[in-house]
């Protein structure tokens, strides 16, 4: 049974949203918990599709090159670039807490998006 909660507000870039990502396969970030999300699509398509793309974050940190630093969520962790997601919040177990991460992480995060997209 997939128990999600609808958004509470209007998912916009830089909003974070906990998901869990299970099913996944092979090194796909995984864990049978939610996991935040760092929302990067813009409102109108995430409001129209029921979905979102975006950056999973994980308190792992290994270092790579891919990886961003957020401190503004509860637990600090990094958002790990190269696992950029499409979520169906409405399909998968899924909870709007209310929080964001702060516009120079969003930046940071756009920033090695593009790097790392575009070399």
């Amino acid at each position: 049974m997939v128990t999600s909660k609808k958004p509470s507000r209007p998912l916009v870039p830089g909003s974070v949203i906990w998901v869990d990502l299970e099913p996944v396969a092979g090194h796909e970030l995984s864990g049978e918990y939610l996991r935040p999300i760092i929302v990067l699509t813009h409102e109108t398509h995430n409001r129209v599709t029921g979905r979102v793309s975006g950056i999973p974050c994980t308190n792992k940190a290994r270092g790579f090159a891919t990886e961003v630093p957020i401190a503004s969520l509860p637990r600090p962790c990094v958002a790990v670039l190269d696992q950029i997601v499409a979520v169906d919040y409405g399909s998968r177990r899924s909870d709007d807490r209310g929080q964001s991460v702060t516009k120079a992480e969003l930046d940071a995060v756009r920033s090695g998006l593009k790097s790392f997209l575009m070399p």
